[in-house]
């Protein structure tokens, strides 16, 4: 049975790569981005206070990504009255995803050079000012972030993980 399932991943990673005219990555690539799309639609984040207040990731990121397009900390009574550090940690929380997404056209085209390692490094660092947004709006990390979160570093990183670059020294890439 484990060799049917293997073999049924196989064919549908060989034909998703075929239909999209994409190049052939390694599995971690595409599983990634198969938990990185499965991430949307889990529970993000929960209230602190109250479980029962939860997002989904795909409200999670629309939200980041417009919020800080129509509020500002210089509005009186907005969202982001005297907390600059809270607008500046959405706003680059809401741009992860455009970013990420930039990082996987390039690869996908098999674009080498500086602007794929500079968003390999990019990306990660870009993470934690969500965690600064959880503690300012008093929210708990769920399921759906840790998974977001898993399949990115999987895409960023599959070449080298696909490479054995793990258990050895890492490359420079």
């Amino acid at each position: 049975m484990t060799a049917f399932k293997a073999l049924l991943v196989n064919g549908l990673i060989n034909c998703v790569s075929e239909v999209l005219l994409l190049p052939r990555h390694p599995r971690a690539y595409w599983i990634g981005l198969l938990i990185y799309a499965a991430s949307f639609l889990l529970v993000a984040v929960a209230d602190f206070d109250r479980t029962t207040s939860v997002a989904r990731g795909y409200y999670c990121a629309f939200v980041a990504f417009v919020l800080p397009l129509r509020a500002t900390p210089m509005q009186t009574g907005g969202p982001f009255a005297d907390r600059p550090l809270e607008y500046f940690s959405v706003l680059i929380s809401g741009l992860i995803n455009p970013v990420f997404l930039i990082y996987v056209a390039l690869a996908s085209a098999e674009r080498t050079g500086r602007a794929i390692r500079a968003l390999r490094v990019i990306v990660p660092l870009m993470i934690p000012f969500c965690w600064v947004v959880f503690h300012y709006e008093r929210y708990d990390p769920r399921e759906g972030h840790f998974l977001w979160i898993l399949g990115m570093l999987l895409v960023l990183y599959s070449d080298r993980l696909a490479s054995g670059a793990v258990t050895g020294k890492w490359r420079a890439a």
